[in-house]
């Protein structure tokens, strides 16, 4: 999948899980939204996996903080 498909799928699941979403850049981290906590962040990526039909261990979901990273682990997973 061409990795502005894994940006704009992603996306549109943040926008999906938060409900005040700036403008996504590979930056935006928890710090930049605001309902992004811990417990959102699980949702989120659970979100995620369901979508890609992957899983990601523990260690990688808490290492991805931004939305940049995310969306590089999901074009590494989904290759």
């Amino acid at each position: 999948m061409e990795e502005t498909k894994v940006h704009k799928k992603v996306e549109e699941i943040f926008r999906r899980e938060f409900s005040n979403v700036p403008k996504l850049n590979e930056d935006i981290s928890s710090k930049d939204i605001a309902d992004w906590d811990s417990l959102r962040h699980v949702m989120l990526i659970t979100e995620i996996e369901k979508e890609f039909g992957i899983s990601f261990d523990l260690e990688d979901m808490l290492s991805m903080s931004t939305f940049g990273e995310i969306c590089l682990n999901v074009s590494k997973k989904i290759q």
